[in-house]
């Protein structure tokens, strides 16, 4: 039989117990703090031919880059500064050519050459694309090449947005059939006859007849070829040039 003192601590503790619960009834129960949102990475720059190469592969495309300039854009000064870069600049061209050949087999090589004078010859923004060349040109004279090729054609690729609207207005495209190629000066004939054989071996399509013509007052033979059909022919050829190691300049008709 239970005791009344038993009874009342039984009492008692469900008391005490719902005591206990109704303290706490109402009060918010406390909600984790929700972990942080990691910030987005940056969608990646979309590569484009000159993505991730090296220095004096940099020099090799800006080169090419260059001479599409100095065929594309109606401006004398630019492809008189071009030609003499050429010469200025000719053995640390001379040794990015050679970096390339070791890259590349002949075939991959003219291919390459290829693709990178398409990619300068269709730009979004011509007229921006010949005052970049203007100013890459200002520059490259003075400059040690693998340092400053990377950079430059970082603007010539460069929305035109951030080009000086100002001074790109007066670039425009060259007239068609306005211009004929210089493919290189040989101290004798045959020398330029085998490098014309070394082109034409490289290229596609229609013949074409090289002129061979002496410098006044100096023993040298220019291999030209010309008048060029339009700039598409004028940039194929160069690239076919570029692959064999020639220098292509641009002459006035």
């Amino acid at each position: 039989m239970t005791s009344g003192w038993a009874r009342m601590m039984a009492v008692g503790g469900g008391l005490a117990l719902l005591a206990g619960c109704a303290g706490h009834k109402g009060k918010p129960v406390p909600t984790p703090a929700p972990a942080p949102t990691p910030t987005p990475a940056p969608a990646p720059t979309h590569p484009t031919i000159n993505s991730g190469i090296g220095a004096q592969e940099a020099v090799w495309h800006l080169r090419a880059a260059l001479n599409v300039a100095a065929l594309s854009c109606n401006d004398r000064g630019l492809a008189d500064r071009y030609n003499r870069l050429l010469q200025d600049k000719r053995s640390a061209l001379a040794a990015a050519y050679a970096a390339e050949t070791a890259r590349f087999s002949t075939a991959a090589l003219d291919s390459h050459m290829t693709q990178v004078y398409n990619y300068f010859a269709l730009p979004r923004d011509r007229a921006a694309f010949c005052a970049a060349a203007g100013e890459a040109l200002a520059g490259a004279g003075t400059a040690d090449l693998p340092g400053f090729a990377p950079a430059a054609l970082e603007r010539l690729e460069a929305p035109p947005a951030l080009r000086h609207t100002a001074t790109v207005a007066a670039a425009r495209v060259a007239a068609v059939g306005s211009w004929q190629i210089q493919l290189g000066a040989y101290g004798k004939r045959a020398n330029a006859e085998a490098a014309w054989r070394q082109v034409s071996n490289r290229l596609s399509g229609a013949a074409r007849t090289p002129r061979y013509e002496a410098v006044p007052g100096k023993p040298l033979t220019r291999l030209r070829v010309g008048p060029v059909a339009d700039r598409a022919e004028a940039v194929r050829l160069c690239a076919a040039a570029a692959g064999a190691g020639l220098d292509c300049m641009p002459i006035a008709s």
